[in-house]
Order: structure tokens, then sequence, then C-alpha cells
């Protein structure tokens, strides 16, 4: 039964992963690391942030570095209220 608890709980984490990583594609500024932009940082790969963004949402931990960004903190958006992160919050708020 644990086996299996553990083999769900990594299944959704990987499944939202791959979500979150096809949402960051589609608009690269909704998903912050350390208040960089998705993909920016040297030797760390666009998976490895989503993953563990995926994991620290569906743990319930909490943000780290990793974040969703609001759409005022993206290089186009100014008033937080234009829905273009409106996907990547979706997943995670659904996570």
């Amino acid at each position: 039964v644990i086996v299996l608890s553990v083999v769900w709980y990594y299944s959704f984490v990987l499944f939202f992963a791959l979500l979150i990583v096809w949402a960051a594609e589609i608009d690269i500024d909704c998903v912050r690391i350390g208040g960089k932009r998705f993909g920016d940082l040297e030797n760390r790969s666009k998976f490895m942030d989503s993953f563990s963004l995926s994991w620290n949402t569906f743990s319930t931990v909490g943000y780290g570095s990793t974040y969703p960004a609001l759409s005022g903190e993206s290089a186009q958006g100014t008033d937080g209220m234009d829905g273009r992160c409106a996907f990547i919050s979706f997943i995670t708020s659904f996570e």
C-alpha cells in the first residue's frame, strides 16, 4: 500500500511537472526561478525546475525559489490583471 501510494504521488508530480513545462513554453515569463525567467539559469534544466515547482505545490510545502509568476511580474505585464499567466496559475491551483 505504501509503495503504491508513493508511485501514485510521484506519478501526479511528474504529470504536473510536464504540464508546467508545457505552460512555461507557451509563456516563459509565467514561471520564475529566484526572480529570473524560466530557463534563464545556467546548468539547470526546465524539467528540473518544473519538477521542483510541482513537488512544492503538490506536497503543500509552499513555494521556494521556483514559483508561478503573476502577470505583473512578467516583462510585458503591467497591472497583474491581463490574464497572461492564467494557465500556469490554473495548473498550480488545481494541483
